[in-house]
């Protein structure tokens, strides 16, 4: 049985295409694959979120971070929803074409510029997080997984450039990761070819928070642990309330904003088989309940193990210097 839903669709007598393939053969004996789809809107959603969401839910409390985290939820659940069955109602196969249908082609063309900019800012931070893990963070680089590596297997002192070498050569190793990755991971037209990528993502997202809860327990043994604040943490926020209106405004965006996934919901619905509007609805939850499940452990985790010292970005807290109180000195590399 051929989905409803075909490659092409007829408008004002002309052919519209979409930016993806999304023509779908469905069959009533076809294996189920809801399992990967909600695994890859799973990675879709977590994304470089659970790096930064630690530092916002430290400073609004646990209380309204939670809620917040509940609410933006719930929220996006039900726009995902809206955008499913008003699809299945037009037959609209993009979020594109779903706008012009209902709200004109001006709306349409605002909507792609709004997208295009919004996974144009989310692909400059992750790649300011990937250049903090491989090369460190400004001012020190001593962080960096690839930094230590080097330095490990040529030394400073052999007097072979090391870290100098790679505080000079930052931007072309961003630039080998764009032109080499993430440039072909961009031109695939099939999310499906994305599916082995996305677990291996999601499997190394879920290690990384069984590693911050380790931490969190080695913080508790070692007797360094924090208790997470209930309220808002007001001295953290500022010396004055200008100030602190200003930090909550710059630090709530970064909750309400942690579950965006709305541009990649079409090509997972051309994705599921087989499909219908209440098994994508599931697939919605199924995530969501995970990413949920994910940002708070992570988040109490963190605190846990390092109180008011979590950074902006998480992953520079997982600096051995920071973490030779928690787990030893051990965590020293030389």
């Amino acid at each position: 049985m051929a989905n409803d839903n075909t490659v092409q669709c007829l408008r004002d007598g002309d052919i519209e295409e979409p930016l993806l393939d999304v023509h779908v053969e469905v069959s009533e004996d076809e294996p189920s694959n809801f399992w990967p789809c909600t695994f890859n809107l799973t990675k879709v959603i977590l994304g470089a979120g659970i790096m930064v969401i630690p530092h916002a839910i430290s400073l609004v409390g646990s209380i309204w971070g939670l809620v917040m985290l509940l609410a933006v939820g719930g929220l996006t659940w039900f726009t995902v929803y809206a955008l499913i069955v008003g699809s299945d109602v037009v037959g609209a196969s993009t979020y594109a074409s779903l706008v012009r249908r209902t709200c004109g082609i001006f709306a349409e063309k605002t909507l792609l510029i709004i997208l295009i900019l919004g996974c144009f800012g989310f692909e400059v931070v992750y790649l300011d997080i990937i250049s903090d893990v491989l090369i460190g963070e400004a001012p020190s680089f001593s962080g960096g997984i690839l930094l230590q590596f080097i330095n490990w297997l040529v030394p400073p002192a052999t007097g072979v450039p090391g870290a100098r070498w790679w505080f000079e050569g930052r931007s072309q190793l961003l630039g080998f990761l764009v032109l080499f990755i993430l440039v072909p991971l961009c031109l695939q037209r099939d999310m499906t070819r994305l599916d082995a990528l996305n677990k291996v993502g999601l499997v190394s997202l879920v290690l990384f928070a069984v590693s911050t809860i380790w931490l969190a327990v080695a913080a508790a043994m070692a007797g360094h642990a924090y208790v997470p604040p209930l309220l808002p943490d007001w001295p953290r926020l500022g010396p004055t309330l200008s100030v602190q209106i200003s930090t909550l405004v710059s630090v709530i965006p970064v909750i309400l904003t942690a579950m965006t996934c709305h541009q990649s919901v079409h090509p997972l619905r051309q994705m599921l088989k087989p499909y219908s509007g209440s098994r994508f609805n599931m697939v919605t939850f199924c995530s969501l309940a995970m990413v949920t499940v994910l940002f708070i452990v992570v988040s109490g985790a963190a605190y846990v193990a390092f109180g008011p010292l979590i950074k902006n970005d998480f992953l520079a807290n997982l600096d051995p210097d920071l973490m030779t109180p928690i787990i030893g000195a051990v965590c020293k590399c030389g």
